[in-house]
């Protein structure tokens, strides 16, 4: 057998498992591989070529194939040596070598599992979210969000299992089967903290001291993300944080936000952009764009000298939020202070 035709491929998911952010892209992204679209393939493109199993004819095919080989812990030589052949060929030496590493660490016996908790009464720790067959798989998926939707799961723990399921969901050819949430959740990404920001000025409204809490979350987050040459952990964690403040606070999050979608926004860049775009950032306050563009003017001349009011018009008259911000920034800091009070007193 092999990733193709095993219905319980339990080894190689749990070695995917290990893998986990290191599965490369040309796996992610390529369809999975069926029995009907290897069927025409010469025997010599097989590392198993007596049984035509273990397919080598693509860079993805043969890291599946040795992913599959290694944690099965065959020990065909000659198996072994095409592996390696086609990995040489194929320039993905060291891919293969992060995977036969995983394997023989891994060297799964039993079921795999998504996530590890910590029972809330007992203080046992207790496996949830099955995940060693494309079966448990789907069944996982769907419970994973009703746990988190239903049964309050938290979005720490729901991200956590829903990135152990990312790789497994693209091999497994099952990802139309998968809720777009844990597909969404599962896919690593560069934080947007232009995003977040815009997420926190929508959910503190008027609370100037929740803003502030929420922007040295994000400030501490952003700082930390940088240290730390980018390692994702740092900003789950105060994503965490944020979440839980939020719940302390007894804030209602805007519709379809939170703090793991304002970091990690689940959305393109031009998505993302465009979400940022409606928020302009005068004295580190963010402020929808359409409140500025409907400012009226004429109380702009009446409360602002001859020169300041010029400039703030012409501030308010950019199409875009980057141009207005940048045109707020040249502004003197108490000249932006009493324009945010202004648009505020507007606003009663």
């Amino acid at each position: 057998m092999d990733h193709i035709t095993d219905q319980n491929p339990m080894q190689m998911y749990g070695t995917l498992i290990a893998v986990g952010d290191a599965v490369p892209d040309y796996v992610l992204k390529t369809a999975s591989y069926t029995e009907d679209n290897v069927a025409t393939l010469h025997a010599k493109y097989f590392a198993d070529s007596v049984n035509r199993e273990l397919p080598l004819h693509t860079k993805a095919a043969t890291y599946l194939s040795a992913a599959y080989f290694y944690s099965a812990g065959d020990k065909n030589s000659l198996v072994d040596a095409r592996i390696k052949k086609a990995s040489k060929l194929f320039g993905i030496d060291s891919d293969i070598d992060v995977l036969r590493e995983a394997s023989t660490k891994e060297a799964t016996q039993g079921p795999v599992h998504a996530l590890v908790l910590e029972h809330p009464a007992t203080g046992d720790m207790v496996e949830m979210f099955r995940v060693d067959t494309p079966d448990f798989l789907i069944k996982s998926a769907n419970d994973l969000v009703e746990s988190h939707q239903v049964f309050n799961l938290t979005r720490t723990n729901f991200v956590k299992a829903a990135r152990v399921m990312a790789p497994l969901i693209k091999v497994s050819g099952c990802a139309d089967l998968i809720p777009e949430s844990v597909i969404r959740a599962g896919i690593p990404r560069t934080p947007n903290f232009k995003i977040a920001r815009s997420v926190a000025y929508k959910q503190a409204g008027a609370n100037t001291g929740l803003l502030s809490t929420l922007n040295d979350i994000i400030d501490s987050a952003e700082t930390m993300y940088t240290e730390s040459l980018y390692d994702v952990s740092t900003v789950d964690k105060w994503a965490a944080v944020w979440e839980e403040f939020s719940k302390e606070a007894g804030v209602d999050l805007p519709a379809g936000m939170d703090s793991y979608t304002a970091f990690f926004s689940g959305q393109s860049e031009e998505a993302a952009e465009k979400e940022a775009s409606a928020f302009v950032v005068i004295r580190d306050v963010l402020i929808p764009a359409d409140v500025i563009k409907t400012a009226d003017t004429k109380l702009i001349d009446v409360a602002f000298t001859a020169e300041d009011a010029t400039l703030l018009k012409t501030a308010c008259a950019e199409t875009s939020s980057n141009d207005m911000t940048k045109a707020f920034s040249k502004l003197s800091s108490s000249t932006q202070k009493r324009f945010l009070k202004h648009i505020a007193e507007q606003a009663k």
